[in-house]
């Protein structure tokens, strides 16, 4: 479905079988729920369908891309600003992309479900735009996030479980639902929540790996104690991130790190909510950078699916 010309802009040779039906899905205008693996190209497809539509027509629609994580929208939105003719946005807190916004002066807009559905005043300014594609990245937070747990505590991100609202401001535009991490169960919830229409066109793909190796181990329940393994390998250790439960867990084990190994802080940081977003920005060209000093991140989920990040040898639970 990809034009020689288009494939040429993202300097790809071909489509693999899913990304094409993925792209045909979206030029037709019928809605697609796709679960292929990590790091499989699942972005392309919608990355390329606007590039198609203008080589046929400068009045093609925009896409409103729906993120539950701010890095991952700078991550798509540097993607796409490389390629000619492409405006591609998220709301930065900037005067300049507000205007933007408010001028429809974009063909892709990335959000996340609190801007896009929680915000009513966003809302009425989405209703005049002309939209083809609605794009759910990473769908299966719409479950694990948008839901109650199973002890009845309060949702984690309400308005994830709202989402379904965006079919009734673009009852016209078709649906993309993406992820790599999803059950047949939750999908089917997911169904619902979005309101899919009857021909969706489904993709599961099996998200193993024969180059990957999951590892458990069993440590102690203190950060000296259990952690005292990497101190010994830090130098060495090629890029790795750390994921923790909290803040205060990022916090701890950074602080452990670097008095054990002073030098650390030249190539150790923590990434989570309350890191200011001018470091959240250059820890994130950092880590994008194969050249990039940084080697070790502590972090929490803030620090999202789905990013593009070369050359990680290792993630850490």
């Amino acid at each position: 479905m990809a034009s020689e010309e288009v494939l040429k802009l993202f300097k790809i040779e071909k489509l693999k079988e899913e990304q094409s039906a993925i792209l045909k899905c979206i030029l037709e205008g019928r809605d697609c729920m796709a679960v292929l693996p990590t790091g499989f190209g699942k972005s392309l497809p919608y990355q390329m369908a606007v590039v198609q539509q203008k080589m046929k027509s400068e009045d093609a629609k925009k896409i409103v891309v729906c993120c539950p994580l701010t890095a991952l929208m700078k991550d798509q939105v540097d993607k796409l600003s490389v390629i000619p003719n492409v405006r591609a946005i998220y709301r930065d807190g900037s005067k300049e992309t507000d205007c933007m916004i408010r001028e429809g002066a974009f063909d892709y807009l990335f959000g996340a479900p609190e801007l896009l559905v929680g915000d009513s005043s966003f809302r009425e300014q989405l209703h005049k735009f002309s939209v083809s594609t609605i794009v759910m990245d990473e769908f299966h937070t719409i479950a694990s996030w948008g839901e109650k747990d199973e002890e009845d505590r309060q949702a984690f991100r309400r308005w994830f479980s709202y989402l379904g609202e965006l079919r009734s401001i673009f009852p016209e535009a078709s649906l993309l639902a993406l992820s790599a991490t999803c059950t047949r169960k939750i999908s089917k919830r997911v169904k619902k929540v979005l309101n899919f229409r009857d021909n969706t066109l489904e993709i599961h793909m099996s998200p193993d790996k024969p180059n990957i190796k999951v590892v458990t181990k069993k440590i102690a329940n203190s950060v000296d104690q259990g952690m005292a393994w990497m101190v010994d390998a830090l130098d060495s250790i090629p890029k790795t991130v750390i994921y923790c439960n909290s803040i205060k867990d990022v916090s701890k084990l950074y602080a452990y790190l670097t008095s054990e190994v002073p030098k650390s802080v030249n190539y150790c940081e923590m990434f989570h909510s309350e890191t200011p977003k001018a470091k959240k920005e250059k820890i994130l060209d950092d880590m994008c950078c194969e050249e990039g000093l940084l080697k070790i991140i502590i972090a929490t989920s803030a620090l999202g699916m789905g990013i593009d990040v070369p050359k990680t040898n290792n993630v850490i639970l």
